[in-house]
């Protein structure tokens, strides 16, 4: 794990440009066991908050499961 990203935190708007998808999007990767996306660390006045490494440590078996496929969004989000 870099240091870099132990203790940096991505909001929900960041999550969303970083992958290209919806609010529901993310809220159905979260609710998917097979899909596996990282709860938030922190909820702020209503807000999600990320811990990177988290969401990078996700980012790594998703392309090693997927055979280093692109994350996309499902169709209709």
């Amino acid at each position: 794990m870099n240091s870099e990203t132990v203790d940096r935190f991505l909001s929900g708007p960041e999550i969303l440009r970083r992958y290209g998808v919806s609010a529901m999007t993310v809220h159905r990767w979260r609710h998917d066991p097979d899909v596996a996306f990282p709860d938030p660390e922190m909820v702020i006045g209503g807000r999600n908050y990320f811990r990177e490494a988290a969401v990078v440590d996700w980012e790594r078996r998703r392309a090693k499961a997927s055979g280093s496929r692109r994350i996309t969004s499902s169709a209709g989000s």
